[in-house]
């Protein structure tokens, strides 16, 4: 009978696991083909036609683009199959960011039970931030499954040491590392949680003594391969930090606050709950779990914060199902208080949704949407929809374009020209940035007005700017006779993402 029981249990959690998963899946692939390319997805999909073309992703200006290389590669594959669109560009980030669902499942089951695992894959399948990330043709949606992964098997290995889970972990930080260079952050967490574990356990330090005495090979070559790599870290972090002028810790915990209201503070006493549950009942593996966990969240968020040049939240929304884990326990652990706890857990749950859904409409996202705003350092103008109002008014092999962004000249018109240089960063551009031609596409550079005049007077073509180009990056003067140029095409819905194209 408690077989029987245990089998209808199982069914009913996979048929649950199952309806989030596709509901997840159909928000994220839902229209992908519709939203424009943005400025970064641009960076990305330039070192995709290289790698197609050339077998590596080596750019038209002779550069190699090794930045997110495994990214690059892993969407190469679909549109070798599938063609150059949205969709074949994109669907390597759905791919990743539904198997991140599963896996944020997987991680609470193990640590917590299935109620908060349910509870937890539920809040990451229908997160809006969730969602809008996993729709771009960018590497954070890799990444983060990667580094959830990581997480997953380094707190396994630790359990339980064997040289496959150590295989394992090894290939999931490389393939992390590989996706963004935040996968160094992992080594970071493993030497922390390291650390504190030798800290509270005096068996561990003489077993983990003995080990080395035993195997010094092993000991050296870890040495070798992992302390150069802590030291840079540590360095490139520390001088960043001493010459950084503007500091945004407290507006990355704003961002927190806001865009996770109610949330952020459930999960933080949820963690609290789940170390003085845990160490009551002496589930010392499950309280390591819990700590590891939170580790993995409050090391790599004060790094990235601490260490940012610009407000760029999106540096950090791979962390948030975390909060969606300790916000789920505490749930739970309400809930196990009363006679019914799976009534009161749902009746609860609910409740949090919806509370936090009436303070701020994206947190959660349960109806599907063709278009996802990310954030105002995430520039999204309509360059779709510009590059197609150039080609009805009769562009042509002839017709110049100039741009600042000539990688989304390549995407969308096959072709570059000229690039109006400028500081991405903002501000003026810093002398070792000037140089002829655009790193990406070998466009030629320009950088005064009195160049922009004389190529407009003796060519015929288009000149496209955006919000993110004026706003403090192009100088006036450049501006003011962009201006004076015949206005062809404007799009000023929505602030910080307005792009015009002029005809000369």
């Amino acid at each position: 009978m408690n077989t029987l029981n245990g089998f209808k249990k199982k069914k009913v959690e996979f048929l649950i696991l199952l309806i989030i998963i596709l509901a997840g899946l159909f928000l994220r692939i839902y229209k992908l083909n519709e939203q424009s390319y943005w400025i970064d997805e641009g960076y990305t999909l330039n070192a995709v036609t290289a790698t197609i073309k050339n077998g590596y992703p080596i750019l038209d200006s002779g550069e190699v683009y090794s930045r997110s290389i495994l990214n690059t590669y892993l969407i190469s594959g679909p549109v070798m199959l599938f063609g150059f669109n949205e969709t074949a560009t994109r669907i390597t980030s759905v791919v990743f960011g539904i198997l991140t669902v599963y896996l944020i499942f997987l991680i609470s089951k193990k640590i917590f039970n299935n109620y908060v695992a349910i509870l937890a894959s539920f809040m990451t399948s229908f997160s809006y931030w969730q969602i809008a990330w996993s729709r771009q043709a960018r590497m954070y949606s890799q990444f983060q499954f990667f580094f959830f992964l990581s997480i997953y098997l380094f707190d396994s290995l630790l359990k339980k040491f064997s040289y496959r889970k150590l295989l394992f972990l090894s290939l999931s930080t490389l393939f992390a590392i590989l996706s963004h260079y935040f996968g160094y952050l992992l080594i970071a967490i493993y030497g922390a949680t390291i650390l504190w574990r030798l800290s509270e356990d005096k068996n561990l330090r003489l077993k983990i003594y003995q080990e080395i005495k035993k195997r010094k090979i092993l000991s050296f070559g870890f040495l070798v391969l992992f302390v150069p790599i802590i030291f840079k870290i540590s360095r490139d972090l520390f001088y960043k930090m001493l010459y950084k002028h503007n500091y945004y810790l407290v507006n990355f915990l704003d961002f927190v606050r806001s865009f996770f209201p109610v949330i952020y503070i459930l999960a933080i006493l949820g963690f609290i709950l789940a170390c003085f549950y845990y160490k009551k009942k002496q589930q010392s593996n499950k309280l390591n779990s819990s700590i590891i966990l939170a580790i993995s969240f409050l090391l790599p968020f004060l790094i990235i914060a601490i260490s940012s040049d610009r407000k760029v939240y999106r540096y950090i929304t791979f962390l948030i199902p975390i909060l969606f884990v300790f916000c789920s326990f505490f749930i739970y652990f309400i809930s196990e208080r009363t006679r019914q706890t799976k009534i009161v857990f749902v009746v609860l749950s609910s409740l949090v949704v919806i509370l936090v859904m009436n303070l701020n409409i994206r947190v959660f996202n349960f109806v599907p949407e063709s278009h996802y705003y990310l954030e105002p350092l995430t520039p999204q103008a309509n360059f779709k929809q510009a590059y197609q109002a150039v080609k009805n008014d009769g562009f042509n092999d002839i017709s110049l374009i100039i741009s600042p962004y000539p990688v989304m000249d390549k995407i969308y018109l096959g072709k570059t020209d000229y690039c109006l240089a400028m500081n991405l960063a903002g501000g003026e551009i810093k002398e070792w940035q000037k140089t002829d031609r655009d790193y990406y596409t070998n466009a030629t550079n320009i950088f005064d007005v009195e160049t922009l005049e004389k190529i407009t007077k003796e060519n015929n073509g288009y000149i496209i700017i955006d919000y993110m180009a004026i706003d403090d990056r192009l100088s006036p003067e450049m501006i003011d006779f962009i201006n004076k140029q015949k206005l062809i095409f404007k799009d000023d819905y929505k602030f910080n993402n307005q792009i015009w194209v002029f005809e000369f």
